[in-house]
């Protein structure tokens, strides 16, 4: 994605409590939101942060204090879908993955919002997650500690949550943050991006973000990243960790970056995947189509140029690669020449033998197509084998959804 989008939350540290302690981002004022979409307006999309679920009995029994913080963050939620919110992001830490799926199905079926506005699930990758519904061979719960293995549960649980989007987050206790591409690593968050869009998720990453990263973030896939205050938008104090005035002159670097690396060999190459992988979900892929899908993975995973150069210029949906003409007339873009010149070499006459191919599979996949990705979000559409990596053309949901289906809470989906 381009350009910028403004995240609203409430970020505290008191005394560098531990996390487990005091949740350092939480959900903002509604006042404070509505002000800032006041003074946004139309120049940009604003997002609105939930954090962590609510406790309010005693003994902070989820199935006691769920219909009360259901309908609590649900109507938070709605208030800011109202003001405009292009997302809000519910934070799923402290919740075993049976209480993800049930929190997030009740407040995707009761929020007030239109099919442009997501909810997001956001995992923190420092956070152990307890999967209740994959049990050990002792019926207890797995508990799962590696971030890899937390952000790929997290895409599967997101999906079947019927959330629209999933974001991993690898802020810790320690502050500022250590870039999350740099605790991942470039492979692993290239793996969790297709993961995700292979299921239909839109994706989003923080923690820590410097200017060096950017290139590696964009080169990944992801729909979009998080930089905060510390580390380039405002100047802070290195002794005491207080913040000072804002830099936004640092904006236009921060687009200048992406889309430098958008128009690289490898940007192009994970543009036509995000595009083959959420045509892949739809749908609406043909065979040969399907064919490119993961030899164009493997070459971005081993950084393989020259085969992705071969593939984009050999693939029929080499327009959806293209980066945009018009960046080049934009004053202050540093485009490399290069990254134009291969553009011209995709003729008509192959741009329409690919039309033709598609034609006779148009009238079948138009259903999909029109529905977009926010119809109804059901574990067998949206469910991915953990262990090949590759999408179930008919998965059913976990063997342990009874630990759902206890809960009596229902699966609210929405059109």
């Amino acid at each position: 994605m381009r350009g910028a989008i403004v995240h609203v939350e409430h970020l505290e540290r008191p005394q560098n409590l531990p996390r487990d302690s005091i949740e350092s981002y939480r959900i903002p004022s509604i006042l404070d939101f509505a002000r800032t979409r006041l003074h946004t307006g139309s120049e940009s999309p604003n997002t609105y942060f939930v954090g962590r679920a609510l406790r309010d009995s005693k003994d902070r029994t989820f199935e006691h204090d769920f219909i009360k913080v259901v309908n609590t963050t649900s109507s938070a939620a709605t208030a800011a879908f109202q003001l405009g919110a292009a997302e809000c992001k519910v934070a799923m830490d402290d919740l075993k993955a049976s209480q993800m799926v049930a929190y997030m199905r009740s407040l995707a079926g009761h929020a007030l919002r239109n099919h442009r506005q997501y909810f997001s699930a956001a995992f923190n990758l420092n956070t152990p997650l307890i999967d209740d519904l994959n049990l050990d061979a002792e019926g207890k719960p797995t508990i799962i500690t590696e971030q890899i293995a937390i952000g790929r549960r997290g895409i599967e649980l997101a999906a079947l949550g019927g959330f629209d989007k999933v974001t991993w987050d690898g802020a810790s206790d320690t502050y500022p943050s250590q870039c999350i591409i740099l605790q991942l690593g470039f492979q692993n968050a290239l793996e969790l991006v297709h993961r995700a869009h292979s299921v239909g998720l839109t994706t989003y990453m923080s923690a820590g973000f410097k200017f060096a990263q950017i290139h590696d973030a964009v080169v990944s896939g992801v729909d979009g990243i998080g930089i905060g205050g510390a580390q380039i938008l405002r100047y802070m104090d290195g002794r005491t960790g207080m913040h000072g005035p804002y830099t936004e002159e640092f904006i236009d670097k921060i687009s200048v970056a992406r889309d430098n690396a958008a128009n690289s060999i490898r940007g192009r190459g994970v543009l036509l995947l995000a595009r083959l992988d959420q045509m892949h979900f739809e749908g609406s892929l043909t065979a040969a189509e399907e064919e490119i899908r993961e030899p164009l993975y493997q070459a971005l995973y081993n950084v393989n140029e020259d085969d992705i150069h071969a593939i984009i210029e050999d693939s029929p949906l080499l327009w959806a690669s293209w980066p945009s003409r018009k960046m080049a007339n934009v004053p202050g873009r540093l485009v490399p020449a290069a990254s134009f010149a291969t553009r011209s070499r995709s003729s008509a006459p192959a741009r329409a033998s690919w039309l033709t191919a598609r034609s006779a599979g148009r009238t079948s996949s138009r259903a999909l197509r029109t529905s977009s990705r926010r119809t109804t979000s059901t574990a067998s559409t949206r469910t991915r084998s953990a262990s090949t990596g590759s999408p179930s053309a008919a998965t059913t949901a976990s063997p342990s959804q009874a630990a759902l289906d206890s809960l009596a809470l229902g699966s609210s989906s929405r059109c």
